[in-house]
């Protein structure tokens, strides 16, 4: 007689696509700026587009592991939930669409924990964490700290070429 595994069962999965499908219509107000900086020429975050691929292999390495932690929702998982999603909504409707990424592996710890538990979400951290490689930095961000980065390679290469002999004036 089969041992039966009280923890991940047909039906807890079926709810968990459901869920993860509605979840992704409720976000469809950020794919157009996502996809616009995902594909934009010369883009930074061209890599956007593989990280849920890499979200789910990364969950998927630890299936036997997950498989044998025993469900234990947290009810106040969705309290979690829902500050996520009162972010999303908010940072949405005012366009601030570094916040409103942000809010969604908020969302996600947020179903994790009131769905599975503490144990189970504690496994999903490092994938759900990662999904942060995804969203764009605010451009100003970007701009800011591509800036520097230059100005240091230029005090960098200077010192270089000074202590090879060549004339070189920093910055």
């Amino acid at each position: 007689m089969p041992t039966r595994r009280p923890s991940l069962n047909k039906r807890f999965l079926l709810s968990i696509l459901v869920l993860a499908g509605l979840f992704l219509l409720v976000l469809y107000p950020i794919y157009n700026p996502l996809l616009s900086r995902f594909s934009a020429r010369d883009s930074y975050y061209s890599h956007g587009f593989l990280i849920p691929f890499v979200f789910l292999y990364l969950v998927w390495r630890k299936k036997d592991l997950l498989r044998s932690i025993p469900i234990k929702p947290v009810s106040s998982g969705i309290y979690v939930f829902l500050a996520g999603m009162l972010m999303f909504l908010i940072s949405t409707y005012l366009r601030i669409n570094f916040t409103s990424y942000m809010a969604v592996p908020i969302m996600i710890a947020g179903m994790s924990l009131y769905l599975a538990g503490v144990k189970f979400t504690k496994e999903l951290v490092f994938p759900i964490a990662f999904l942060m490689f995804m969203f764009p930095l605010p451009r100003v961000s970007v701009i800011s700290i591509a800036f520097k980065l230059k100005m240091w390679v230029v005090q960098v290469v200077t010192i270089i070429a000074s202590k090879m002999g060549i004339a070189a004036k920093g910055v």
